[in-house]
């Protein structure tokens, strides 16, 4: 397997971690597991602003990253 990109790599672990419930060791919910992944992606892409400091850039990012975060919520709401 090829080396994954710090974004990439991030949104795995988050999966892989929330793959299984070890409260009732049995596997996680697949509501669970892509709500985790989607907020490792939303804090990778806050990670992008960095020192750009264009606002209409910043303003994409951070409206792209609320969505995911709002999709997040509302999967792991229904799971």
């Amino acid at each position: 397997m090829t080396d994954l990109s710090p974004a990439a790599q991030a949104v795995l672990d988050a999966a892989v971690v929330v793959s299984w419930d070890w409260s009732n060791l049995e596997p996680a919910s697949s509501s669970v597991v892509a709500a985790a992944t989607l907020r490792a992606a939303s804090g990778r892409m806050m990670d992008l602003i960095g020192d750009i400091c264009h606002p209409k850039y910043l303003e994409g990012v951070e409206a792209s990253s609320d969505l995911l975060d709002q999709i997040a919520t509302e999967l792991e709401t229904n799971a």
